[in-house]
């Protein structure tokens, strides 16, 4: 069996993202970095901000959730200066939405500090920029193809 497509397969094109948005590949990566790092080295430096005394046994949950953290900004950064190629695009669009949603909902129900909300706004801009640069190239996508772009509402 040939690796190659022939005329009946469908071949389906690899989207890197646009400029602009692998330009906000490697500042948000960064900052995944930083935040997953203090994560998982302060998560002790919590208990302040909530009022409950750390239970250590649970401390490597959060932990482990900074490490992957920074290990997806790791990853986020080195494809904003690849051109795209370590992460697929709309990777970071889809981590700051779920950051909105997992955040917002754990400050909600007390699981987290306050103090996130901070967090969550960073986020909510990454998110905002991602959907941006998303319509963006559609719309550019749209006018050098032709097609025309169809009416929201």
């Amino acid at each position: 069996m040939s690796a190659t497509p022939d005329a009946h397969s469908p071949v389906r094109p690899t989207v890197s993202p646009s400029e602009p948005a692998q330009a906000l590949q490697l500042p948000q990566g960064a900052y995944y970095v930083v935040a997953g790092l203090l994560t998982a080295i302060g998560v002790e430096l919590w208990e302040p901000e909530t009022g409950t005394p750390a239970d250590l046994t649970r401390a490597w949950v959060g932990r482990g959730a900074g490490l992957a953290f920074a290990a997806f900004g790791v990853a986020l950064a080195t494809s904003g200066r690849r051109r795209g190629q370590v992460v697929p695009a709309g990777a970071g669009m889809w981590a700051g939405l779920a950051a909105v949603v997992v955040e917002s909902g754990a400050i909600v129900f007390g699981l987290l500090p306050t103090t996130f909300l901070i967090d969550v706004i960073v986020q909510a801009v990454f998110l905002v920029c991602w959907v941006a640069f998303m319509f963006r190239r559609v719309g550019q996508e749209a006018t050098r193809t032709g097609s025309p772009v169809p009416a929201v509402g």
